[in-house]
């Protein structure tokens, strides 16, 4: 699980970059699947369950919202990628106090 998460840190940094929605998408793509195998692994009465598909929904958002404000409507990536990182801690945080 942790390996999944630090999958993601190749996303904030293209993030942190600037690089276009499509870039995002092109690098965050692969990444997605790895989440869906891992998320069925997880029991269902795991409260980290639910934060570990969270983090990545986040990351999904943050590329809707990259998308939306290149198209001059109202994305806010910042806000959503910031999400990402504060549920991705929290959820590293959990696995390393196993």
């Amino acid at each position: 699980m942790l390996n999944a998460l630090n999958t993601t840190d190749k996303l904030d940094a293209f993030y942190k970059r600037g690089l276009t929605s499509a870039e995002f998408i092109s690098a965050a793509t692969p990444i997605e699947g790895i989440f869906v195998n891992l998320h069925k692994k997880l029991t269902r009465g795991d409260p980290r369950n639910d934060l570990f598909a969270n983090t990545f929904e986040a990351y999904q958002q943050t590329a809707v919202a990259m998308v939306a404000k290149e198209r001059g409507r109202a994305g806010h990536p910042d806000e959503s990628i910031q999400a990402a990182g504060v549920r991705k801690k929290m959820l590293t945080d959990s696995f390393r106090t196993i």
